[in-house]
């Protein structure tokens, strides 16, 4: 008996080991004199506020997601099963605000998981260090600005990390992709909230100047950049694709011929590497969201929406579905698709679901 005691509170004390309690609150204006739809935005905010505070992030929803709205909606897709209790603490109106006090229960080793997952599925972090002789590192490089700026123009969300990185990062990078066990960057994208990760190296050699008649009065180099493209397929972190590109560099001494060698690498490679990138990451990231325009049926309305949807960056195709009807290809969650519709005012967000949006037309 005492045995089975023993066994039973050690299966108890377990479960609850990797459980957080915390108190968090959330407030939100009431409009209209709508206090239940106040109160409900004010659960959704203190429900994020305290996932965010167990998962030891500073991101906030309404961050991420530009449209106050659309954020409360996507703690609800994404983590309204995650919690294991909701307790109301205290709630009151306090002029036009409306503030809530919860008791919540979640998983601890699930709050940072679940948080990461609202990243964008376009979102990217890069590290493409290089290392000249064997002996040298250097994290910022005009190649690395380079790739950010052209990412950033494809329309990607991009965290340049060269700054912060140092050698135990560096271990860590190269620790992940000798052993082919990609989960040990998962420290990276749920530091700088991003899905995917650009990971290189660039091993610049210089070149003996002896070419066995005469010595060469300049000074060449060979650089070789190793890069990979890691992401996720479900809840695996996985290598999307690889590739190593090589190009030179000369000049009158090493410094020259290096930063020669990042310009021509700037000139050239970037643009490929840019390339294969955006096609991995939206080849990775196709979804299906189905876009509905309620109200009365407007020819002129209708393809107006279906002109708006089709400049929205990374989105794949448009396919018509009768007059109202609209099926997009699109690699993000579908907030982030609503974000940009409702973002100049010309659409109301009626309806959103992990896969379908229903607006109208102001």
């Amino acid at each position: 008996m005492k045995f089975f005691l023993v066994l039973t509170f050690l299966f108890v004390f377990s479960i609850h080991l990797y459980a957080d309690f915390v108190e968090s609150e959330g407030e939100a204006m009431i409009y209209n004199g709508d206090i239940p739809s106040a109160k409900a935005i004010a659960i959704s905010r203190a429900k994020w506020s305290a996932l965010e505070s167990i998962a030891d992030m500073s991101i906030k929803a309404d961050t991420l997601i530009t449209n106050s709205q659309l954020a409360d909606e996507a703690v609800k897709i994404e983590y309204e099963a995650k919690f294991k209790k909701v307790k109301i603490l205290s709630e009151g109106r306090s002029g036009d605000r409306y503030t809530v006090k919860l008791l919540v229960e979640i998983d601890k080793l699930d709050a940072r998981r679940e948080v990461e997952s609202l990243s964008k599925s376009t979102s990217i972090a890069v590290v493409i260090p290089s290392i000249v002789a064997n002996k040298k590192y250097s994290y910022i490089t005009p190649f690395s600005e380079k790739i950010v700026t052209e990412l950033t123009k494809e329309g990607f969300e991009v965290r340049d990390i060269s700054k912060e990185l140092n050698p135990d990062i560096i271990k860590e990078i190269n620790s992940a992709i000798s052993t082919d066990n990609y989960e040990k960057l998962n420290f990276l994208t749920a530091k700088y909230f991003t899905t995917n990760i650009l990971v290189g190296k660039i091993s610049i050699r210089e070149r003996s100047k002896n070419v066995g008649y005469t010595e060469m009065p300049f000074t060449i180099v060979d650089g070789s950049l190793d890069w990979r493209i890691i992401g996720k397929k479900g809840t695996r972190r996985v290598m999307l694709a690889s590739g190593t590109y090589n190009d030179n560099g000369h000049g009158s001494n090493l410094d020259a011929a290096v930063a020669n060698l990042y310009k021509n690498m700037s000139s050239t490679t970037s643009h490929k590497l840019v390339s294969d990138v955006t096609d991995e990451v939206l080849k990775n990231n196709r979804r299906k969201v189905v876009v509905v325009l309620s109200g009365p049926r407007n020819i002129r309305y209708f393809y107006d929406l279906l002109t708006d949807i089709e400049s929205i960056p990374f989105v794949l195709d448009v396919v018509k579905e009768g007059v109202d009807t609209l099926i997009v290809n699109y690699p993000e969650k579908t907030y982030y698709l609503a974000s940009f519709l409702t973002g100049a005012g010309k659409y109301t967000l009626e309806k959103i679901g992990k896969n379908e949006i229903v607006i109208r037309r102001n």
